[in-house]
């Protein structure tokens, strides 16, 4: 029986290079934030338009991780 082992880096939002962070807000606008105006419409809040630090803090608090190349871990 032969046993590898293998070591995979994760970064925070912040760590990744801006490719990474690229890919990071194309996943997550894929599962945009959905809120009510005061007339009871529903809306829907992309990353895209979100600045970096919005974007950090979402993935902070999610506790998301991710590859060196922004996909989710």
């Amino acid at each position: 029986m032969r046993q590898e082992t293998k070591t995979i880096n994760i970064y925070s939002f912040d760590e990744l290079s801006k490719e990474a962070k690229e890919n990071v807000v194309y996943w997550l606008d894929f599962n945009p934030l959905e809120y009510e105006t005061e007339s009871g419409e529903m809306k829907y809040h992309y990353f895209i338009d979100m600045e970096e630090c919005d974007i950090k803090e979402h993935c902070d608090i999610n506790g998301y991780e991710f590859t060196e190349n922004g996909d989710i871990y």
